[in-house]
């Protein structure tokens, strides 16, 4: 049962943090040395930000509905988390405050649990919901 809630409230705040990490995070200003800094750096000059906002968007809701178990929702976030990650190396330089960088280390710290519990200590309910419906 412990098992259980930890996976449930890292779901609750990983969508948390990533609705505070890409929704509220690009509308931040920063000061014009930071925003020359990271213009010459080349900030986000390889992916748009619009394409990992498409990736969040379905990410949150696949998390939301793994909380009932959901398999299909599990691979869905399983491999929207893998790309999220992979985008995240081509996004050039970025600047973060002491909030942000914590926000986007707890994001990634959720993901991590989400996906270990998810994978091991409760693949069985994922399992046992899909064979319930056949």
């Amino acid at each position: 049962m412990k098992l259980e809630m930890t996976f449930r409230l890292s779901i609750l705040a990983l969508c948390f943090s990533s609705f505070f990490l890409f929704y509220v995070t690009g509308s931040l200003e920063y000061t014009s040395d930071i925003v020359n800094a990271m213009a010459w750096h080349g900030f986000n000059s390889q992916i748009p930000h619009w394409l990992k906002l498409s990736i969040v968007g379905p990410l949150q809701v696949s998390a939301l509905v793994m909380l009932s178990f959901n398999l299909i929702a599990r691979n869905i976030f399983a491999v929207l988390s893998t790309i999220g990650l992979t985008i995240s190396i081509f996004e050039g330089v970025a600047a973060y405050t002491a909030v942000e960088i914590f926000i986007v280390q707890v994001y990634y710290l959720l993901t991590g649990i989400v996906l270990t519990l998810s994978f091991t200590s409760l693949s069985e309910h994922f399992n046992s919901s899909s064979r319930s419906k056949r």
